[in-house]
């Protein structure tokens, strides 16, 4: 009834040279399946034909479910399987979903979320091109970090696609309670952005866009971080740094920690520690040099036996020698510190790891980017944005403590309780007969 009378005020509003017919359509919404009729306008010669009432209420041609059911299944996707979330949503709303109608929003939502974005990122390049950017953010540091995971593409073959994400922040600061004080040990990234997708290119030109058009780099120092991997070598990312005050390229530690591990452990892991030492600590080449020439004696005084050992040593010693620029600390030059959030693409793996990889989990490209794209919005906090929904933000009423008026209440006397009598006269009927208690 409410749709029908918002029909007839929206067509109260409209041409009447225009020829009115009624059709209905059945809807799926968060509260269950809605049917109504609505008027359909037919528009003169070269005009497209439309509803107007689901013009209004923002449903899309073809579409059975609405922007907010869309946004409720898409929000609950990355925490749990589609044949999961299906159950769920059935079992606590009046909404029956398959897990293949799952699957279909997820990816209609994921493709709707990436030509939004391809097309913010068209205009800040026309803006940059055309210097009509205002208002951009200045800020002293600027980190951008990228790394790439893999997942198991389904088919007949079994490969492996690639999912590339890049994200860009102001450092980390320590997360607050809700009091005000600082958690301990925890911290949270300062205004971060992150971009994902199977596209290589595409993600990092997206997020050249994005940082291009939103800061002003002339007094910021601009540090990139990555494992140096294939397609995430430091001139991959010299394209964030231009322009900038300064940038600079690091190699992620936890890489560089895991590759001395991996070399050492077997067979010296006596010198790990001297090693990182001299990689992370003092910076010194001579003193890298120093440990793995004492390494290479020992290990000279048994050649045949210790060929593979010497072989990991050689490997250890080329990569260190090919990614040392890298490795130079941001203090060293004693005018740089640590903004924080450096490394922060390892960890942030985390949430699309766990929802794209596993046993029995095999995806599409499009698939697994429709997916990623929502996670990249729940974690920017705009995906009511991209699906276009009013951004409510509910706050709870304040209420002020009084305890002078609980304490009034507690200290109330009691009134004695009257003894139960319980039941005086009952029946129990077995086997057909009655038996008076």
């Amino acid at each position: 009834m409410a749709l029908t009378q918002l029909d007839d005020e929206l067509a109260q509003e409209k041409s009447q040279n225009l020829i009115h017919q009624k059709k209905q359509r059945t809807i799926l919404t968060a509260f269950g399946e809605i049917s109504y009729v609505r008027r359909y306008y037919r528009t003169p010669a070269g005009k497209e034909n439309f509803f107007a009432l689901d013009r209004f209420l923002g449903f899309e041609g073809r579409q059975r479910v609405t922007p907010l059911l869309k946004y409720l299944v898409a929000k609950a996707s990355p925490g749990m399987t589609n044949r999961h979330e299906a159950e769920v949503f059935s079992l606590l709303t009046p909404v029956t979903l398959s897990h293949q109608a799952v699957n279909q929003i997820v990816h209609v939502t994921g493709a709707q979320i990436k030509a939004q974005k391809e097309s913010e990122a068209v205009q800040a390049q026309d803006a940059i091109e055309t210097s009509q950017l205002t208002k951009r953010r200045q800020v002293p540091y600027l980190v951008v970090t990228g790394d790439a995971l893999l997942f198991k593409e389904c088919g007949n073959l079994v490969r492996h696609g690639s999912l590339h994400r890049v994200t860009v922040h102001e450092g980390s600061q320590k997360l607050l309670k809700r009091d005000g004080q600082p958690v301990k040990q925890r911290k949270e990234l300062i205004n971060a952005k992150t971009f994902s997708g199977t596209d290589r290119e595409a993600v990092f030109w997206q997020a050249d866009m994005y940082l291009h058009a939103h800061y002003d780099l002339r007094e910021t120092v601009v540090i990139t971080n990555s494992d140096n991997g294939s397609g995430y070598t430091a001139d991959k990312f010299e394209r964030f740094g231009s322009g900038a005050k300064q940038w600079i390229h690091q190699l992620d530690h936890f890489h560089v920690r895991r590759k001395l591990e991996e070399r050492l452990s077997q067979s010296h892991p006596e010198l790990i520690q001297k090693l990182l030492r001299a990689v992370f600590r003092d910076y010194s080449w001579k003193d890298v040099e120093l440990v793995l020439t004492t390494i290479d004696s020992q290990l000279s005084t048994d050649p045949s036996g210790n060929y593979l050992a010497r072989a990991e040593i050689n490997k250890l010693a080329e990569y260190l020698n090919r990614n040392w620029s890298s490795l130079e600390p941001l203090w060293w030059n004693g005018k740089l510190h640590n903004p924080g959030g450096l490394g922060t693409s390892e960890s942030g793996h985390r949430r699309y790891s766990y929802r794209l990889k596993g046993h029995g989990k095999y995806w599409s490209a499009q698939g697994a980017e429709a997916q990623a794209l929502i996670i990249d919005c729940d974690k920017n906090n705009n995906l009511e944005y991209y699906l276009g929904l009013p951004q409510v933000a509910l706050k709870r009423d304040k209420w002020s403590y009084d305890g002078k008026f609980i304490l009034k209440l507690l200290r109330q006397p009691q009134r004695l309780s009257e003894p139960h009598v319980g039941v005086t006269v009952g029946k129990v009927e077995f086997n057909g007969k009655r038996y008076m208690v």
